[in-house]
C-alpha cells in the first residue's frame, strides 16, 4: 500500500481487486489497478477516505427483476456467506458490499463499482452486524428495541427481513454523522495547539541503563497472616491453608518479575501455655531469572531448641523420645527453593514439569548422641541419672535438604468450578538431613493428586494417595522424619506427628474430598470488605496407615504396637469472597469439623488426642 494507507479487507470482483484502506484521514474504498516502479500498490479510489469505520467488504451477488405489477425483486445466490442486495440490474461482478457507521449506527451497504453509486440497504436504531442472505431473506443481529419489551427480549437478538422489504436508499458517503460535543472538543484541541507556546529548545535526559533490581512496590494487604506455595499453585495443587491473627501485605516490583509478602501473626505460644508469640514473615519470589528463586525467612515462631534423643527407664517401662530443652534464643527459619516450571500447556488442557530443589536452615541445635537415663528415687523424688550414651557428641544447626520432579497433565478449571473436571498430577522426591544422617533416616517419597467430575458441571472430586519409606541403611536411633503429611487432617494439636517420627518405618496416607458449591447469592452489602460470591460445602475422607518397627537396644515401641489405621471424616463449610479487604483476589474462609478414629495409637504417649475436632480454614488465590 502507498505510505500512510493501510489495507484492511479485500474482495474481488472477477479479476479485480477491491480492498479497504485506513488513512491518517479516515476508511475508504480503493480498487487495485497494479503495481508501479517503486513495488507500492497502484490504486483507483472509489470512496475517498472519512472518518468512519468500514469492515465485511464482499462482492454482491447477481440480481434479477421478478416480472408482475409490484415489480418484485428476488435475489441469485452463488453463496450463504455475507450478501448485500441493491435495486438495479447489472452484472453479477459490478458490486461492492460492506458494512459502515457513517449514520452513527452500522449498516448495509452496497456500491456500483462503475457508477460508484452508493446505496444503504438497511434503517435500524440500533445497528446490525452478522449479515447474512438466504432464500432472498436477510438475516441479521441487533439490539432488541427497549421501549417493546412485550415483543422482544432486552439484548442482542436474531432478525430476518424480505430483501424486497429493504429500505433501499442512494446516499452520499461524505454525508456522515455528526457528534457535536466530540466535535466541539477538537475544534478546542487544535485552537490550543495554534496558540500554545512553543518551547525553544527541548531538553533531554541522559539515556541510562534500565536496572531490573527495583524496590518493590505493596498493592494488596489483608488483617490476617496466610502463607503461599507458588508451586503448588502451579501445578493445580493447592488448597485449605492456615490462616492466624495478624496481617499480609503482598508486594511485587516494577516489571513483575519479582513478588511475595511480607507477614505478622500472633498465635499462642507452642510450649508455654498462656503465652503469646509474635512472629515475623518473609516470602519472596524472582522469575526474572530461569530457574525461579524463592526466599522465605521466618522469625520467632517459637523459641529455638536444642534437642538430643534420650531414652529413659523406670522399672521395666522404657521411653525414647526427641527432648527439646528451651533457649533463650529466638527462632529463626530461612529457605531457599529452585525450581523450572516447564509448561506445556495446549488446547485448554495444562502440562508441565517442575523439577525442584529445597534447603531449610534453622537455628535449633541438635546432638547426635542419644542418652541412656534411668529414674531413681532421691529423697523420695524421681531423678533421671544418665548411665549410658550412644553416638558421637555432635551438636549442630538443623537442616533440610529436598530433592523432587512434580509432573501434572489437567483440563483448565472454569471460574465456577471448584476442582479441573479432570486432572492427574504426582511427585516423587527424598529428604534427608545433611549432617545428621544417624539422628534422623533420609526417606523417599511419592505424592499424587488427581480430579474427577462430579454429579453436576460445577462439583468435582479430588483424590491424593501418599507414601514414604526411609531408604539407605537403617541406623541406630534415627528417626524417619517426614517431608510429607503423615495424619488425617482432623488430628490437630496433638504430638503425634513426633511419635511417629520416633518410630515408624513407612506411612501411606489416602484423602477425599467433594466439592459441591451451593448459593450464588453475589451479596455486596459488606462491602468494601468483602463480595460474598456463593458458598461451598467439601466432604472429606482422610486415612492414613503407619508400621512401627521395635529396637531391642533402645527399646521403642513400648506398647509393642506393628501398624495403625487413622481416620478422619469430615466436612469443610466456607464462603467464597470476591475480595478480602484489600485483597483482590478469591478468597476462602469457613470452618472444618472432623470426626477421628483410631485402634492402638492411644498405647503411646499421645497428649491431647480428641475424637472431634473443630478449625478455621482460610484461602487466598493469587
Amino acid at each position: 500500500a502507498p505510505d500512510s494507507l493501510q489495507f484492511t479487507e479485500s474482495a474481488w470482483i472477477g479479476n479485480r481487486l477491491f480492498a479497504a484502506g485506513l488513512s491518517e484521514n479516515g476508511m475508504g474504498v480503493y480498487e487495485i489497478t497494479g503495481q508501479s516502479s517503486d513495488g507500492k500498490a497502484m490504486l483507483r479510489q472509489l470512496l475517498g477516505p472519512q472518518p468512519i469505520t468500514l469492515s465485511h467488504l464482499r462482492n454482491v451477488p447477481a440480481l434479477r427483476q421478478a416480472q408482475g405489477p409490484e415489480q418484485d425483486w428476488s435475489l441469485s445466490l452463488r453463496c450463504t456467506e455475507l450478501a448485500e442486495v441493491s435495486k438495479r440490474q447489472v452484472s453479477e461482478d459490478a458490486q461492492l458490499s460492506f458494512l459502515c457507521d457513517r449514520t452513527g449506527v452500522t449498516e448495509l451497504y452496497s456500491l456500483d463499482v462503475e457508477s460508484l453509486t452508493l446505496r444503504q440497504l438497511t434503517s435500524t436504531r440500533y445497528g446490525i452486524s452478522s449479515p447474512v442472505f438466504k432464500a432472498d431473506t436477510l438475516y441479521y443481529s441487533s439490539l432488541a428495541a427497549s421501549d417493546r419489551p412485550q415483543d422482544y427480549k432486552q439484548g442482542r437478538m436474531m432478525y430476518a427481513t424480505a430483501a424486497s422489504d429493504l429500505p433501499v436508499t442512494v446516499v452520499r458517503y461524505e454525508d456522515i454523522h455528526k457528534y457535536p460535543v466530540a466535535d466541539a472538543l477538537t475544534a478546542q484541541e487544535a485552537a490550543l495547539v495554534d496558540t500554545a507556546a512553543i518551547a525553544s529548545e527541548v531538553k533531554f535526559s541522559r539515556t541510562e541503563r534500565y536496572s531490573k533490581v527495583r524496590f518493590p512496590h505493596v498493592h494488596s494487604w489483608a488483617p490476617v497472616y496466610f502463607n503461599y506455595d507458588n508451586v503448588e499453585s502451579t501445578s493445580g495443587d493447592d488448597y485449605y491453608k492456615t490462616a492466624s491473627l495478624g496481617a499480609t501485605a503482598i508486594f511485587q516490583n516494577l516489571l513483575s518479575t519479582g513478588y511475595g509478602m511480607v507477614g505478622y501473626g500472633a498465635h499462642e505460644d507452642p510450649y508455654k501455655a498462656g503465652e503469646w508469640r509474635h512472629s515475623g514473615h518473609f516470602k519472596y519470589i524472582f522469575t526474572g531469572l530461569y530457574p525461579v528463586f524463592e526466599f522465605s525467612a521466618d522469625f520467632n515462631d517459637r523459641a529455638a531448641l536444642d534437642i538430643q534423643k534420650i531414652q529413659v527407664s523406670k522399672e521395666k517401662m522404657y521411653r525414647l523420645y526427641n527432648k527439646g530443652a528451651l533457649t533463650d534464643r529466638l527462632y529463626f527459619e530461612g529457605g531457599l527453593k529452585v525450581y523450572i516450571p516447564f509448561n506445556f500447556s495446549s488446547g485448554g488442557i495444562s502440562r508441565g514439569l517442575i523439577p525442584q530443589i529445597k534447603y531449610k536452615f534453622t537455628n535449633d541445635r541438635y546432638n547426635d548422641q542419644i542418652l541412656f537415663q534411668h529414674i531413681v528415687k532421691k529423697d523420695g523424688k524421681d531423678v533421671a541419672e544418665t548411665y549410658n550414651t550412644v553416638g558421637e557428641d555432635h551438636i549442630s544447626p538443623l537442616r533440610t535438604l529436598d530433592a523432587s520432579m512434580r509432573g501434572y497433565v489437567m483440563r483448565q478449571k472454569a471460574p465456577s468450578q471448584v476442582f479441573p473436571s479432570l486432572g492427574f498430577g504426582a511427585e516423587l522426591g527424598f529428604h534427608f538431613r545433611p549432617g545428621h544422617s544417624k539422628a534422623y533416616n533420609p526417606t523417599a517419597y511419592l505424592y499424587t493428586y488427581g480430579y474427577l467430575p462430579g454429579f453436576t458441571a460445577r462439583q468435582g472430586l479430588r483424590l491424593t494417595a501418599s507414601m514414604e519409606v526411609w531408604y539407605g541403611p537403617y541406623e541406630e536411633g534415627g528417626i524417619m522424619e517426614g517431608a510429607l503429611t503423615a495424619i488425617p487432617r482432623g488430628f490437630v494439636g496433638t504430638n503425634l506427628k513426633n511419635i511417629i517420627n520416633s518410630c515408624s518405618e513407612s506411612r501411606w496416607r489416602v484423602t477425599a474430598d467433594y466439592a459441591i458449591p451451593f448459593a450464588d447469592v453475589d451479596w455486596s452489602f459488606l462491602s468494601p470488605v468483602a463480595y460474598i460470591k456463593n458458598f461451598e460445602l467439601t466432604p472429606f475422607f482422610d486415612w492414613s496407615y503407619q508400621t512401627f518397627c521395635w529396637d531391642n537396644w533402645l527399646h521403642y515401641n513400648p506398647g509393642a504396637v506393628t501398624g495403625e489405621n487413622l481416620f478422619s471424616v469430615g466436612a469443610d463449610l466456607t464462603v467464597n469472597l470476591g475480595n478480602f479487604f484489600w485483597l483482590p483476589y478469591d478468597t476462602q474462609i469457613g470452618i472444618r469439623y472432623a470426626r477421628n478414629f483410631w485402634h492402638y495409637i492411644d498405647r503411646f504417649p499421645i497428649s491431647d488426642l480428641n475424637k472431634n475436632y473443630i478449625g478455621w480454614i482460610f484461602s487466598v488465590s493469587l
